[in-house]
């Protein structure tokens, strides 16, 4: 028995662009060609981002959050450890609001998203809404088409829309 993270390279998942990192928890992504636009201290801060989603449990701890908001709190905490130990974080659009500076990701995503009990009186709500007197804008299902982007092209990497890597950090 031990600890073992596999690296893959990839340039896609299932027909979708992966442009930068990422992880399932089990094994870290890596696009070759987005390691070569970086600087060696830029590749120990993506690479330690990653490894800190796993070390700390993210794709484990998730339970009944919304895997896009769960990545952006997960974000906060593992950027802001990173940053509290001198990391120096790449440029771009890498969250990581010093607000949340020593919060765990769970207190995060409350502050953020709100409780489970909020989100529960939400949704009652909503389901109250549609079964009202208002016309109906969809089947109710949530949206699959969500956009799929990555540290350096835009935000940072929501993968929820593809199913073998829902649980993508």
């Amino acid at each position: 028995k031990g600890f073992a993270l596999k690296i893959r390279i990839v340039r896609e998942i299932n027909g979708m662009p992966m442009p930068t990192l990422a992880t399932n928890g089990k094994e870290v992504l890596v696009n070759p060609e987005f390691i070569k636009l970086l600087t060696t201290d830029e590749k120990v801060f993506v690479f330690l981002h990653e490894l800190l989603h796993v070390i700390l449990g993210h794709t484990l701890r998730r339970d009944w959050r919304d895997p896009q908001k769960w990545n952006v709190a997960c974000d906060h905490e593992v950027n802001n450890l990173l940053v509290d130990n001198g990391y120096i974080m790449p440029e771009g659009p890498w969250i990581c609001d010093r607000k949340f500076q020593n919060w765990h990701v769970e207190k995060i995503y409350a502050e953020l998203y709100g409780t489970r009990a909020q989100e529960e009186q939400k949704k009652e709500q909503q389901g109250d809404e549609a079964s009202g007197d208002k016309a109906e804008t969809g089947d109710g299902e949530p949206k699959a088409d969500v956009p799929l982007t990555f540290p350096g092209a835009g935000a940072r990497h929501f993968l929820g829309s593809i199913p073998e890597v829902n649980d993508l950090c």
